[in-house]
């Protein structure tokens, strides 16, 4: 009987133990002397990530743990430590009191709004096979800008992130008509950050070009009439090549063995990666790391509040001059308690004062993030700016957004042209707008623009596309077909005197 797996491996990574969920793995923690295979060779283990990936790991620690959610951030001690001499159940019970509120991740998603705030253009003379393609670009179902939102988000988060560009070969698909309608066409695969584990760069000839990259995967494969099994395994990727790794169980160690291999027909790698702050190839840091820090900060302080005022919401009754021990005070609004003269019965509390300084130091830490995020990321400005700030701020925030839009336009055209060359048909070019900022043109622009068209300074096609950059018109417009359409309708003469003529003849009757 085949062995059942309750726990099954998840996508995500861990790179002590390889993938979390199965630590049984000794895969890259064998490096570290923990092989119990003698013949263990670390430069023959294709799951042994590069030395800049441990370098790399340690910035994505606090990202990782903003990016956790709530759920994911309860089971991190170092971020809210047990206090000496403090109960396990009392620990256990103030940490499920505490909520991550998802400061970092606002930040990140509205970044990523902003860079794909206007439709990604595709533009190719086969533009109905593009056109068709870019509705699925992984295969199952994701639009090119939803691909992108996400690859983006990672890399505004962690510093990079890529995707492979991959082609599965049907001999039936022949025709055009055939490959529209295959499923078999190039598609995306992304990889989260933590599962490009290893690279290795080109010769002085090749420089900043992929010679080997490898990659984490978890493969899953149907196991008998209704089950399904899932694998880890690695994908190594060469210039021309490809392969995968899995792991086998040999007595009491884990060998990865040959597991499938083919060819490309590229002439490099077809691994796109975009970068937000980039050190070097497929080595960066994260832009974020100290907003990320703040917002662990503010779980801590915010955890501890909600603690506090959870013991002071609970006041403690004091007696004094009761001394008959042997009876447990049964306290409630329909009992009354007997004292002597002398006695008294309150309540004690905290005094509301007390939690003035954690909220305050709240605020500064909300304040913090929104400063050192983005500023028009952070909160949205209602008041009025003078000219010099405005710019400025335009300035600081479209300088990240830009380098960022750059990057993701450049590798975008790579990818697609690599999709033009396994499909065989007109390679696209890949337009992102840099508008990033939604700033609507006012009325007295719009006259002015106008008059400026009127006098023949500018014509309609330079008129209409200013509009629609100033939000008149919606993503969806077409100036071109605007302009064919005017030109259309419009087919006499333009010289007014020959106009005139043909006035005149009309009028008398000619």
């Amino acid at each position: 009987m085949a062995d059942i797996r309750l726990e099954l491996p998840s996508y995500s990574h861990n790179a002590h133990f390889g993938w979390e969920g199965n630590r049984d793995l000794p895969d890259i923690s064998q490096h570290r002397g923990g092989a119990t295979n003698p013949n263990y060779k670390p430069q023959d283990d294709p799951s042994l990530p590069s030395p800049l990936y441990w370098l790399m790991h340690q910035r994505w620690a606090p990202v990782q743990a903003v990016l956790s959610g709530t759920a994911g951030i309860r089971r991190l001690e170092a971020y809210l430590p047990q206090l000496p001499r403090e109960p396990d159940a009392v620990y256990q019970r103030r940490c499920m009191r505490g909520v991550l509120s998802p400061y970092f991740q606002r930040i990140v998603k509205a970044a990523v709004g902003l860079v794909l705030r206007k439709p990604i253009d595709l533009i190719s003379a086969d533009q109905g096979w593009w056109d068709e393609w870019r509705r699925d670009v992984t295969r199952n179902g994701s639009c090119l800008e939803e691909f992108c939102s996400k690859a983006l988000f990672d890399s505004i988060s962690y510093g990079h992130s890529g995707w492979l560009v991959d082609h599965y070969v049907d001999p039936s698909v022949v025709t055009l008509a055939d490959q529209l309608n295959s499923p078999s066409r190039p598609y995306f695969v992304r990889y989260e950050t933590g599962n490009i584990i290893g690279w290795r760069e080109g010769g002085v000839a090749s420089a900043g070009q992929l010679e080997q990259l490898r990659l984490r995967e978890v493969v899953t494969e149907p196991w008998g009439d209704f089950g399904q099994e899932q694998h880890h395994q690695i994908r190594v990727l060469e210039p021309g090549k490809w392969s995968t790794y899995r792991p086998h169980r040999v007595g009491d160690h884990t060998e990865w063995r040959l597991h499938e291999k083919g060819e490309t027909g590229l002439r490099d790698v077809p691994f796109a990666a975009v970068y937000s702050q980039r050190e070097g190839l497929l080595y960066s840091v994260p832009p974020l790391t100290e907003i990320a820090n703040l917002n662990l900060q503010h779980y801590s302080l915010q955890a501890q509040l909600l603690h506090c005022l959870h013991v002071a919401a609970q006041p403690m009754l004091v007696v004094k001059g009761w001394n008959n021990q042997e009876d447990d005070l049964n306290v409630g609004v329909n009992n009354a308690i007997s004292l002597p003269e002398s006695g008294d019965c309150s309540y004690v509390e905290p005094a509301s004062q007390a939690f003035d300084s954690l909220s305050a130091e709240l605020q500064s830490l909300e304040d913090q993030m929104a400063n050192l995020g983005i500023a028009i990321l952070a909160r949205q400005k209602n008041v009025a700016e003078s000219g010099l700030s405005k710019q400025m701020d335009r300035a600081d925030t479209n300088s990240m957004l830009a380098v960022i839009s750059k990057d993701l336009e450049a590798n975008l055209q790579r990818a697609c042209d690599w999709v033009a060359e396994f499909a065989g048909v007109a390679p696209a070019q890949v337009v992102i707008d840099r508008d990033f900022n939604a700033d609507p043109i006012d009325a007295q622009s719009i006259g002015a623009y106008a008059q400026l068209f009127t006098n023949g300074i500018i014509d309609q096609r330079t008129l209409l596309n200013i509009l629609r950059r100033g939000e008149v018109f919606g993503d969806d417009f077409d100036a071109e077909a605007i302009i064919d359409q005017s030109e259309a309708e419009f087919t006499g003469p333009s010289d007014p005197s020959v106009v005139e003529a043909e006035l005149e003849a009309e009028l008398r009757g000619d």
